[in-house]
């Protein structure tokens, strides 16, 4: 069975709001929303919806340039014009969440203004830059540049969409399906510009014709600039691949990392541009690429010098890459699935495209895939004997591409620790990427053998340290190539996935077919993780958790074997259920390889056609998501037990309080939410009847607990809009207190318990110093509490424990968990004896000890400390 294509979302038409600029009121071109950024605060920003391609897992460069450009020209006088900016790429960065513009003044002159920006995401820097301004004063005149190349006019060369078009129909191509899906989605994701490549591979010099798609109605010089400065990494780091005749498969890892542009002299990006892009040098696994922006008329306008992670043993990989595909599909696993061919996942990522973190598995996988041939692996004091971790390095390497075993400092800092988490205790001493099952059986047998800890990763995105590495050990990260679809079966209804596939993307690839999977944790979550942590979302009042919705998983256990724990249909009574055993487990009794997941029909209607009487807006007729305030916190609570013994089938209802409301307003301006209490719903149903009397019924408990207004969202992109608030929750709290580190904890009670829970945990954070805003899915009793603080101050520190400690403390004397759906990794573990007893941690350390009787299977995780539990 063909799979049909995913659809391509590209840059909308925006709707811009007259925040003070001048230059931004009246820019009708697509792509200024790709280089607009919101002010928050003096000198602080933070961007816009990020550009996505399908597959990419990093930050597109060109878009962070510009917009951190952009946030630099809003604390310059309008006077001035951008004349240089010096950036520097320190992670990929991830393109689910916004991005944090810290703009410093460095120097404020009569004619010359430097600005110096951070750019940060989680409270960590991804990328610098040095931007240098002047007024426009006259010189002596002298001029000199190179001449403008001679080559055919942008009218003579075929647009990118006649290109491929021309492409899919010639049949005597030596092309694969797969490559002519990248280079229809390359075609869709580049809508932003009008781009005419000219056609020099395997030639020293490349050009390509380059404007906007649509007119930038505005003289100011720095917008043409930002556009500019986009456009300035769509294709640059791919010359130097071009100069060797190299496809995109040929490819290894490719990312900028300096990145310069000087302009000399206004210009217009919606009149034709010629870009020539030369590479003079590639050495010692970096590529220098330099570009020149002509006019149509030969004036200089720019120069760009980028220098790149170059491509790293493409030649090897050109040799070996029909074979490693082949071996790769038939050693995906060691138990016999279903006949067909699987379909990949990772479909965008296009080798000319630029973008600063295309081919990341994460932030920091630019070095996490360098070979580290003449490396060597650091054991950690205490916890891993050296010698066998130099004799587990060694050995890895002669079993697995030297470019997938790596000991690289900067790598094994981002796969131990994160900021998102306080429980950071380590990392590992290697970090491998496998490619297959039988990889990690490999992987698995060394480690066994040498009694080296194994850490299994996929979207690096847990809270509760669970991919930290306290006794160091083997990394094995997932996101980089076991990341594709095994096989789908449309109509069962399920489809079986690597680990490394993220919800987002599957849910991306299933909605052409009217599926979809339901569980919607946090951006950038992986299936992997998700199993592993027994994870939920906002979905889950309706639809459950990860348990209800995985068929079977293939597992490599500690000794090496492979297990599947069921067949494929939706129910069995054959034997134990070893398919939950694994839901949960987070790693500790063995690597989950496949995953078979159920799927369920997208609802038919999220709208209803007749609003109820005296309720709704008038002339509008599309309901999907609206939200709620409340005069406390315990009023909006209390409406979560009326709702589910109702019965009425709400797709989520989320609570946010007040400052939690303050802190997404702060990220996005334009949502203009009241910062009060709020209880936000998600309606859907079979038809719009049923629909129309959910919230009929929901409107009638809101009135009976004070609730106010609702406010709706009238077309999917409103309701897209509305939910964006709720999703980026995490990472908008960070703007209550900046630097700062958050302490994400999350409990769950019976719902007849919600209330009190919540009102007496927000009368505990009335007597604190710290700011803690609250979020939760309330439509099962789950909430979380974001704690800010400085880890390096031990009084906000300690204050920040005992919050945590009193949360968790009380939601289990109310017959409730201390984690609803984070899972219990290191931070929740010592309070697992209270909450289920001794009787049962016990029987929990006899399944561990049997399944991994040398203990190396995520160890530190879940089990309590045997010298300190809390009973």
């Amino acid at each position: 069975m063909n799979a049909k294509q995913p659809t391509v979302k590209v840059f909308s038409r925006p709707v811009l709001e007259d925040n003070g600029s001048k230059a931004t009121a009246k820019l009708p071109a697509a792509i200024v929303n790709a280089i607009e950024v919101n002010r928050i605060d003096e000198c602080l920003y933070n961007s816009r919806e990020l550009w996505k391609p399908i597959g990419a897992r990093g930050v597109f460069g060109g878009q962070v340039v510009a917009q951190a450009l952009r946030a630099a020209a809003k604390t310059v006088d309008p006077s001035f014009y951008v004349h240089s900016l010096h950036c520097y790429f320190i992670l990929a960065g991830d393109n689910q969440i916004p991005i944090l513009f810290q703009v410093d003044r460095l120097r404020s002159g009569k004619t010359y203004a430097t600005r110096v920006v951070k750019a940060t995401q989680r409270g960590r820097a991804i990328f610098t830059a040095s931007v240098s301004f002047s007024l426009d004063e006259p010189g002596p005149m002298l001029h000199h540049q190179p001449r403008m190349p001679d080559v055919p006019p942008p009218e003579e060369i075929p647009t990118e969409a006649e290109k491929v078009n021309a492409m899919l129909k010639d049949e005597s191509l030596d092309m694969s399906q797969e490559e002519k899906d990248k280079a229809v989605l390359r075609m869709a994701e580049r809508a932003a510009l009008d781009t005419r490549q000219i056609d020099t591979h395997g030639k020293e010099k490349h050009y390509r014709w380059i404007k906007t798609q649509g007119t930038v109605d505005d003289d100011d010089r720095t917008i043409h600039a930002c556009i500019a400065a986009y456009a300035s990494d769509t294709g640059l780091i791919g010359t130097a691949a071009r100069i060797h005749n190299l496809k995109s498969n040929d490819i290894g890892l490719m990312v900028s990392l300096d990145h310069q542009i000087w302009f000399h002299a206004p210009f217009r990006t919606d009149e034709w541009l010629l870009y020539e892009m030369v590479s003079p040098t590639t050495n010692n696994g970096r590529a220098l690429c330099m570009g020149q922006l002509y006019t149509r008329d030969g004036r200089l306008v720019a120069t760009t010098v980028m220098l790149n992670s170059a491509i790293r043993h493409s030649l090897l990989r050109q040799a070996r890459r029909n074979a490693q595909q082949v071996a790769r599909r038939a050693a995906s696993t060691a138990v016999p699935t279903a006949p067909g061919k699987p379909w990949p996942i990772v479909i965008g990522a296009a080798a000319a495209s630029g973008a600063a973190g295309y081919w990341y598995a994460n932030a920091n996988a630019s070095t996490s895939a360098t070979p580290m041939t003449s490396a060597q692996p650091a054991a950690i004091a205490n916890k891993v004997d050296a010698k066998a971790i130099q004799t587990a390095f060694t050995r890895l390497q002669q079993v697995l591409p030297a470019e997938h075993v790596t000991v690289d400092q900067e790598t094994l800092q981002f796969h131990g620790f994160t900021t998102n988490s306080y429980h950071n205790e380590g990392a590992p001493n290697i970090v491998v990427y496998p490619q297959s099952t039988d990889d990690v059986v490999k992987i698995i047998n060394i480690a066994n053998e040498l009694k080296v800890p194994v850490i299994p990763v996929a979207g690096l995105t847990s809270l509760e340290g669970h991919f930290s590495a306290p006794y160091g050990g083997i990394c094995i990260s997932f996101g980089e190539h076991m990341d594709e679809i095994v096989a789908f079966h449309e109509e069962d209804m399920d489809i079986v996935v690597q680990p490394g596939v993220g919800w987002e993307t599957l849910n991306a690839f299933l909605k052409p077919h009217g599926l979809f999977f339901p569980l919607d944790p946090g951006p950038g979550a992986c299936i992997g993780g998700m199993v592993g942590t027994g994870c939920s979302g906002t979905n889950a009042v309706r639809y459950g958790t990860m348990r209800e919705w995985v068929l079977n998983v293939t597992a490599v256990m500690p000794d090496g074997s492979v297990v599947k724990t069921r067949q494929r249909p939706r129910k069995s009574s054959a034997g134990y259920d070893l398919t939950k055993l694994f839901i949960g487990s987070e790693g500790t009794l063995g690597v989950v390889t496949e995953i078979t997941l159920k799927l369920a029909t997208i609802p038919k209607e999220t709208s209803v056609s007749a609003p109820p009487k005296n309720k709704f807006p008038k002339n509008s007729n599309q309901y999907p998501v609206a939200v709620c305030d409340f005069p406390s916190i315990r009023d909006a609570a209390a409406v979560v037990p009326d709702i589910m013994k109702a019965g009425i089938q709400v797709g989520a209802v989320e609570l946010l309080d007040e400052v939690m409301m303050k802190a997404i307003n702060m990220a996005n301006p334009r949502l203009g939410y009241e910062e009060e209490v709020t209880l936000f719903f998600k309606f859907s149903g079979p038809n719009k009847t049923q629909v129309q009397n959910d919230i009929k019924l929901v409107s009638e408990i809101v009135n009976k607990h004070k609730g106010g207004k609702f406010k709706y969202a009238k077309t999917d992109v409103e309701k897209e809009e509305l939910w964006e608030g709720r999703k980026v929750a995490l990472w908008s709290s960070a703007l209550l207190k900046p630097g700062c580190s958050i302490w994400t904890t999350d409990v769950v009670v019976p719902v007849s318990r919600l209330p009190d829970l919540i009102e007496q945990t927000k009368q505990d954070i009335a007597t604190s110093f710290l700011p803690c805003p609250m979020v939760g899915h309330v439509g099962d009793g789950n909430f979380h509490v974001f704690i800010l603080f400085d880890r390096d101050n031990e009084k906000e520190t300690a204050e920040a424990k005992r919050l945590n400690a009193r949360l968790v403390d009380r939601a289990i004397e109310l017959e409730g968990s201390c984690t609803g759906e984070h899972a219990v990794g290191i931070g929740k573990k010592n309070y697992l004896n209270k909450e289920l007893g001794v009787p049962t941690v016990e029987l929990m350390r006899t399944i561990k000890a049997a399944v991994d009787p040398n203990g190396i299977m995520n160890p530190g995780k879940i089990l309590p400390d045997l010298e300190k539990p809390q009973a």
